[in-house]
């Protein structure tokens, strides 16, 4: 009866480590991302409804947020583990002060516009020198594209030009009143605003900084805080592997995928969609960090160097841009 007992035992204690070694292969990462309402988010969107994370066993959180200000302060707070769609240039800005954050993946989106009334007697960036001109916060792509553009074309942005910080929401208000005369934002706000019929794309600042230098203007990336990334690195590669995923159906499904983000984005229709993304093409990079992109990304926080106070210390972009 003993030798029975001690054979059930063990055999149950089999089973058991068995049961645990399968829980623990099949048990989903937690990951923790913060994304902005922006029409480059189809692949995330897509992702999401389509099961891309859960089959490659993560459990996703998604947080969203309405401007970089906002998900910034989320990212420094360490509550969110990966940042969807950062600014490029705040990756930099927060590896420079030590704030553990890298880049596993670049975008070059170029749809942000400068817009102004549609009355406005404005013909050119020139025009809006000595003007109040507002950015959503210094730390976003909003105001390092800005100062590009500007200074692409010969014009000092920090002592030229009246630079506000105004959340998306206020800046029509503002512009109405006359408080504003010309601001940065991107898709899909530019859409909003240009369907009401009072506003107009002055300039795309993109196109400028790509005609001047000759090179792509890097407007997003996929921000990871390094810690997580250290612990984590097979599942990041899980997870921009779900994206590269999402951006294929995106291009292979345009309507459906369409459909997909209208279900995600409050007030917007499937055609709304299909609009936006019309205007600005597929700027998707479908690719790991290389580099071609490592030279192009220090070519920009050069010029940031150069034309701006927004870094203290010089970002070297391949200690920074690390693939998964």
């Amino acid at each position: 009866m003993g030798k029975l007992l001690k054979r059930l035992l063990v055999t149950a204690i089999v089973f058991q480590l068995i049961f645990l070694f399968s829980v623990s292969c099949y048990a989903k990462t937690k990951i923790r991302v913060a994304y902005i309402v922006d029409v480059n988010l189809t692949p995330f969107f897509v992702a999401l409804n389509k099961g891309y994370f859960k089959k490659a066993g993560l459990d996703v959180e998604a947080k969203e947020f309405i401007s970089g200000r906002d998900s910034y302060t989320a990212l420094k707070a360490k509550d969110v583990d990966i940042h969807t769609n950062m600014g490029a240039n705040a990756v930099a800005k927060f590896y420079t002060q030590g704030i553990g954050i890298i880049m596993i993946r670049a975008w070059t989106l170029p749809h942000f516009k400068i817009l102004c009334r549609k009355d406005a007697p404005f013909k050119s960036l020139k025009d809006l020198i000595g003007k109040n001109y507002a950015v959503t916060s210094y730390a976003g792509t909003t105001f390092a594209l800005s100062a590009m553009a500007f200074n692409a074309l010969g014009i000092d942005f920090m002592k030229k030009v009246n630079i506000k910080t105004v959340p998306p929401s206020v800046m029509r208000v503002q512009l109405d009143k006359g408080a504003l005369d010309a601001v940065m934002l991107w898709q899909p706000h530019v859409y909003k605003m240009i369907k009401t019929g009072k506003y107009r794309a002055l300039a795309d600042p993109g196109k400028i900084y790509q005609d001047v230098f000759k090179k792509r203007f890097f407007h997003g990336a996929l921000g990871c805080q390094k810690a997580f990334f250290d612990k984590h690195r097979k599942a990041v590669r899980k997870y921009v592997d779900a994206i590269d995923k999402g951006i294929k159906f995106a291009l292979e499904h345009p309507k459906e995928a369409n459909k997909i983000q209208a279900s995600y984005m409050k007030g917007y229709t499937a055609d709304d969609i299909a609009a936006i993304r019309k205007s600005w093409g597929d700027g998707w990079i479908r690719n790991d960090i290389n580099e071609k992109q490592i030279e192009e990304m220090q070519f920009m926080y050069d010029q940031m160097v150069k034309y701006t106070k927004y870094f203290k210390v010089k970002p070297v972009a391949k200690e920074l841009m690390i693939n998964p």
